[in-house]
């Protein structure tokens, strides 16, 4: 079976990190699966995880302007029609650029939706996707239940629901600290600001560090500068850019004991489940898709609102835990990653997906 997988660009994110593990595990030498990862545009950055797809994934870089939305279309068309895969799986806008060829060439189509439908379908998007999926009913694939709900609800769209899947880092040694690590793209969105305050707060006189990683991508320059600044006061607060490889990220994981996300929203973080592979644990705010993913798997670590001093409490509780508590949550950690969320697991639900849309 050739399954194209259709993302805008490979530079730093969740649903791009999600494209690379999927892509490496449903091309292994056990699988039937020849799969191809298509991305369109040339953007600051895209090639950030191309370096991770492994010998046996196909790729094919369009290299466009992304201001070339229309010719977009047109050069995948040519593409689809020229290699015939018999899946066309998009994520993020990929699902725009490619339903016109999904109709024309009669190919089934399915999409990952990798955040709150609202948010992913927001704006002129939202009438886009009513007219996608009128046109060619894509198979709709949701990360958890309140997001299957909201496709339901607001779109009269069912989908089903595959949990994202990451990479194992595997087993790390561990330092005795207190310390957090964050990876998360440099945006607004993910309120690094607000974490920083928290850990500044909730750190005084210990010696916990915080850990940012992530990549400045275009449009939020000035947010990434600020951040710098506040960064560079503090002696506790190490800021680690365009870490992709996995010994680099192991090694700032067996540095810490929690992995930390302070997003506004979130689908299914693979930051968190990186971190989770290695036994982190995780601590959050009660956002959109976080307290759903903390309440489904009795993870308690989650801050009881998501202002600065509930936050700071929260870190704090974390900071004086007992090393007993610290070794059964972190025991807890890795088995809901090995049960639930590793790479594998997802792409065998994939790989049924596949076949069984196919069969139609």
């Amino acid at each position: 079976m050739n399954v194209f997988i259709i993302i805008p660009t490979l530079r730093a994110g969740g649903a791009e990190s999600v494209v690379v593990s999927l892509a490496n595990s449903i091309s292994s030498s056990e699988s039937d699966i020849n799969c191809t990862v298509v991305t369109i545009f040339d953007d600051v950055g895209t090639d950030y995880f191309a370096g991770s797809l492994s010998k046996d994934v196909n790729v094919i870089q369009l290299g466009l302007s992304l201001k070339s939305k229309f010719k977009a279309v047109y050069s995948l068309y040519k593409v689809i029609k020229q290699l015939k895969p018999d899946v066309i799986h998009t994520h993020l806008t990929g699902i725009f650029y490619s339903s016109l060829s999904s109709w024309f060439l009669d190919i089934r189509l399915i999409h990952t939706v990798h955040t709150q439908p609202s948010i992913e379908f927001s704006g002129l998007k939202k009438s886009l996707f009513k007219l996608v999926n009128t046109l060619i009913q894509p198979c709709i694939v949701s990360l958890n239940e309140k997001s299957e709900n909201e496709m339901k609800n607001n779109f009269s769209c069912f989908s089903t629901i595959i949990p994202n899947g990451s990479r194992n880092l595997g087993s790390v040694d561990r330092v005795a600290n207190r310390n957090f690590v964050i990876v998360a793209r440099f945006d607004p969105v993910k309120r690094h600001e607000v974490l920083i305050k928290s850990f500044i707060d909730a750190s005084r006189n210990t010696d916990s560090n915080l850990y940012i990683v992530g990549v400045c991508v275009s449009g939020h320059e000035k947010y990434y500068q600020d951040l710098k600044n506040k960064i560079d006061l503090s002696e506790r607060i190490h800021l680690f850019e365009n870490v992709s490889s996995n010994n680099e990220l192991s090694q700032l994981f067996s540095k810490s004991q929690f992995v930390v996300l302070s997003s506004l929203y979130e689908g299914l973080p693979v930051s968190l489940l990186e971190g989770m592979s290695t036994g982190l644990i995780p601590v959050g705010l009660p956002t959109p898709g976080l307290l759903d993913f903390f309440q489904i798997n009795g993870l308690t670590r989650m801050s009881r609102g998501d202002d600065v001093c509930l936050f700071s409490n929260n870190l704090k509780d974390c900071i004086f835990l007992s090393q007993s508590d610290v070794d059964t949550e972190s025991d807890l950690s890795k088995k809901i990653f090995d049960s639930t969320y590793s790479s594998s697991i997802m792409a065998s639900r994939y790989s049924y997906l596949y076949n069984e849309i196919t069969k139609v």
